[in-house]
């Protein structure tokens, strides 16, 4: 049961677990991590050893199956401490490899101890989701996410540059493996600060009591389930991956022969991508979905997975270049989405049974990993058997690159019809742009100026995804400026998710964007609408009725043209405008031509008669022809009218005495437009 905490406790428990969470990767990225698979290259250990290493985050996570009945009534936050306490004692251990008699020996205690340690690390793992639901609200569990791994990656930056310096001067150590223990003892001590910094954490809520047989049933359940089977299914392609792309570091020792200070050096780069991919993870976490992340995500992987599979049709002197640009995305692309499934397992947790359900996650993980070790091990005795002629390590990197498309693959199926699309529009470059110079703009907030407010609007029309999550936003603000620019941005680019939230503005008597927000529902399409703007047609603001008759017309729900010549008579010529619009929609050609033709005898003003025209052309289809024709009477008097001529068949409208030529183009124009319109 996850504990409902005030939100200055869970303040304070977030400042306290990034705390041990910045210390954390100070220790464990050296007792676990590249550096003890380097150690474990050192002792000369073979690749089925490993792989065992490799797979031992996983494959311990079989004690799940018992946690929930072991760890029944305890505390999660204590759990979690206590966990990483037996974690520094185990890792204290690793200190006496030196002392062991052979190198195959000291191989196979540290796959002992290794084991050891990851056991500890699954129990905390078990209450590490309930313990991060407890002091997280919901919406703000992926960027909290996204900070846990930027933190994360900090301290292995630093971690990576103290091992490459030490790595550089190893012959100050009386051995290689000295100062490889000289590290080791750095990582040890960090352990134990970043247990002790766990002992501050408010309780977070109780694991619930479950039997091995009733964690089982809860694997039942969570498969029927569609959001806890999407989990599952993506456990089951994700675990596999980190296990297949660990075999990057055994090309680089056993292919390429590069040296640990060289490794270490590539580590380096491959932290400064894991940061940076954190630090973009933690701009669009909130503006795309996780399926798209995902998406996205394993779609690099799978085409890194492939390059690392052709990796020896790469000359020689390009290779080593290469293999590095390889590790560095493949880093910065496996750290986000570890990151990515790390909040998507915060967030599909139940409050009420988080650990079991973590515990079935960590069950199918396991279950992951022995299929993926099968796999491993299939696939290279396949490629022997079939004399295939590759590098030996293409086994390994074909599995990722099949399991990343498998992940693709999911993302699609998942998301269907247009879901899909929208899946795949979520990734263009051009709704990405709108993300980050969205977030620019919000950093800049307090100092913003013309060309910011005018940037912010070309961000609300982009007409992507995260331009439509802005402009949804935006309708919320209280400030009417920003809500004027997204009405005209919802116009500009409409889409149906806007029409409550442009309803509300209609509905508001307080609003002064009544009139702009009546205008932007005829663009949005919603005929859930209709009745609202119905209401309006008695409204005592002349113009607000008027804007909601052309709405109603632009929404196929106009009224009937009497009455609207009715409201154009005792209108204003604001209201009129609106009225004309709403007959042009409505195609009331013959009733803007009868306006047309009282204008014209009344010796309205030509610009009045002009627009007049071009509106009962546009309703008949003809606006263009209207424009070209009156464009021809401006360049010479009586060129309009020949061509008007020409359209309609005649010279000259019987018992008609119009004397100016243009006035009687307008009505040649208009007869050729109503022939065309009966044909």
């Amino acid at each position: 049961m996850i504990a409902a905490l005030p939100r200055p406790v869970q303040r304070q428990a977030q400042a306290r677990s990034l705390l041990a969470l910045s210390l954390n990767p100070l220790g464990a990225s050296i007792t676990f991590g590249q550096f003890m698979f380097l150690l474990a290259l050192h002792y000369g250990a073979s690749d089925t050893a490993m792989a065992l290493l490799y797979a031992s985050l996983n494959l311990t996570g079989l004690l799940a199956l018992l946690a929930p009945w072991l760890l029944a009534g305890l505390d999660t936050s204590v759990i979690q401490a206590r966990a990483w306490f037996a974690r520094a004692i185990f890792s204290l251990s690793l200190l006496g490899l030196p002392l062991l008699a052979s190198d195959e020996i000291k191989v196979w205690t540290l796959v002992g101890l290794v084991y050891l340690m990851m056991v500890a690390r699954t129990v905390g793992v078990l209450a590490n989701a309930s313990v991060h639901k407890a002091i997280c609200p919901q919406r703000e569990l992926a960027v909290f996410s996204a900070k846990v791994q930027s933190r994360w990656n900090l301290g292995v930056l630093v971690t990576t540059v103290l091992c490459f310096a030490v790595m550089q001067v190893h012959d100050f150590f009386p051995s290689r493996e000295w100062a490889y223990m000289a590290l080791m003892a750095f990582g040890v001590v960090f352990n134990f600060a970043a247990a002790a910094a766990m002992l501050g954490m408010p309780q977070t809520g109780t694991v619930t009591a479950a039997s091995p047989l009733a964690t089982l049933a809860a694997g039942v359940e969570a498969w029927r389930r569609p959001e806890r089977r999407e989990v599952l299914w993506l456990t089951m392609l994700q675990m596999p991956i980190g296990l297949a792309a660990a075999f990057q570091l055994n090309y680089l020792n056993h292919e390429l022969g590069m040296a640990p200070s060289m490794i270490f050096l590539l580590t380096l780069g491959g932290v400064l991508a894991s940061i940076l991919s954190s630090r973009i993870l933690a701009v669009v976490a909130g503006r795309i979905s996780t399926r798209a992340l995902w998406f996205g995500l394993h779609a690099v992987l799978a085409l890194v997975a492939l390059c690392w599979c052709a990796i020896e049709v790469v000359p020689v002197g390009s290779r080593l270049a290469t293999c590095a640009a390889l590790w560095v995305v493949a880093a910065g692309s496996i750290a986000a989405s570890t990151a990515v499934y790390a909040s998507m397992l915060s967030e599909r947790l139940p409050r009420d049974d988080a650990t079991r359900v973590s515990a079935v996650y960590q069950l199918a993980g396991v279950l992951a990993t022995v299929l993926g070790l099968i796999a491993l091990a299939s696939t290279r005795w396949l490629v022997e058997v079939l004399g295939v002629p590759v590098h030996a390590y293409f086994h390994a990197f074909a599995l990722w690159a099949a399991l990343s498309l498998g992940v693709c693959l999911l993302s699609l199926r998942l998301a269907r019809g247009s879901a899909a699309v929208d899946l795949l529009a979520q990734l263009t470059p051009g709704n990405l742009s709108t993300i980050f110079r969205a977030h620019q703009l919000r950093t800049a907030e307090s100092d913003i100026g013309p060309a910011q407010a005018l940037e912010r609007e070309e961000l609300l029309a982009a007409g992507t995804p995260a331009g439509r999550d802005l402009v949804l936003e935006t309708l919320k603000s209280p400030d009417s400026w920003h809500r004027h620019a997204a009405l005209r941005a919802a116009r500009a680019a409409p889409f149906a998710e806007a029409v409550p939230a442009v309803m509300a503005e209609v509905a508001d008597p307080e609003s002064d964007l009544r009139v702009e927000a009546v205008t932007t529902l005829g663009f949005l399409h919603g005929r859930e609408a209709v009745p609202l703007i119905r209401s309006l047609l008695d409204d005592p603001d002349r113009w607000l009725a008027a804007v909601a008759v052309k709405s109603l017309a632009r929404l196929g729900a106009p009224l009937p043209p009497s009455e609207v010549l009715e409201r154009y008579a005792t209108g204003s010529p604001r209201e009129q405008h609106e009225l004309l619009i709403a007959l042009t929609m409505d195609g009331r050609g013959d009733e803007l031509e009868v306006l047309l033709t009282e204008a014209m005898r009344s010796g309205s003003s030509r610009k009045r008669v002009d627009a007049l025209a071009l509106y009962a052309a546009q309703a008949r289809g003809g606006r263009d022809i209207m424009r070209a024709i009156l464009a021809a009477e401006d360049e010479r008097p009586g060129a309009g009218v020949e061509e008007a001529s020409a359209l309609a068949g005649v010279v000259r409208l019987e018992g008609d005495h119009v004397d100016d030529s243009r006035y009687l183009a307008i009505r040649l124009t208009m007869r050729a437009l109503a022939t065309a319109a009966r044909g």
